[in-house]
């Protein structure tokens, strides 16, 4: 048996890791943990934003209140995707 693969996203990531759907949202989360990015990726529209966290990232996932929890160098924090914040 033989599978076709297709490169979606030419992110060019140092070191992608975690990737974690959102159902809910229809979007892919991932990380490139060297590069400091926090992906978000849209399969409808085909688009990748991403985002400079200003610190390694190691992993992400999603809250039931909205936002994510990242896991980066210095502990657990919350990312707000609309402001772009770090708490």
């Amino acid at each position: 048996m033989s599978a076709e693969v297709e490169l979606v996203v030419d992110a060019k990531a140092v070191l992608g890791e975690g990737p974690v759907w959102h159902e809910e949202g229809r979007r892919l989360y991932w990380v490139d943990i060297e590069g400091r990015l926090l992906h978000v990726f849209d399969p409808e529209s085909g688009e990748d934003r991403a985002v400079d966290v200003g610190t390694r990232i190691g992993a992400v996932a999603t809250r039931a209140r909205g936002g994510l929890v990242v896991a980066v160098e210095s502990g657990l924090a919350f990312y707000d995707l609309e402001e772009e914040s770090l708490t």
